[in-house]
């Protein structure tokens, strides 16, 4: 059975997907194609601030607080 607190962090993960699509996707049409590396950078650092903003907002699920 899928533990309660592991559900609670699904929407984030899907939220997560979708900003790192459209900034990814800002910055395509901003700046055209971007050198291979950029990429990987801007998701992690996405992956890694969004966690932290969501805990300063005051809306972080049980396990990541």
């Amino acid at each position: 059975m899928i533990d309660r607190e592991l559900l609670e962090l699904v929407p984030h993960f899907v939220a997560m997907i979708v900003l790192i699509s459209f900034v990814l996707g800002g910055f395509r049409l901003l700046l055209g194609t971007p050198a291979v590396w950029f990429d990987p950078i801007v998701s992690l650092v996405i992956v890694f601030l969004y966690p932290f903003s969501v805990r300063r907002l005051g809306a972080a699920p049980t396990r990541w607080e």
